[in-house]
């Protein structure tokens, strides 16, 4: 009785182990998400900026860089100077 007991008590500390690692894990994941979308909004207040400003005349073209790089924005002002 003590022996299924204990065993039981085993499983139940390897099922909460297993679980706390998958919910470290979400939570690492959410962090970055969260990184990620800072990093989106203050990248369009920029834009924003730019085209307030009137320094950008045409429409910004995004440059498309590999996945691992932020992207840029150009407009015409960029080019010229």
């Amino acid at each position: 009785m003590k022996a299924m007991k204990r065993e039981n008590r085993r499983r139940l500390l390897i099922q909460l182990r297993q679980q706390e690692m998958r919910y470290l894990e979400l939570i690492d994941q959410t962090r970055v998400m969260i990184a990620k979308s800072s990093r989106l909004v203050e990248q369009s207040r920029k834009l924003l900026l730019v085209q307030r400003s009137g320094a950008c005349k045409t429409k910004p073209a995004i440059v498309s860089l590999p996945p691992s790089r932020r992207y840029r924005v150009r407009c015409s002002a960029d080019r010229s100077g």
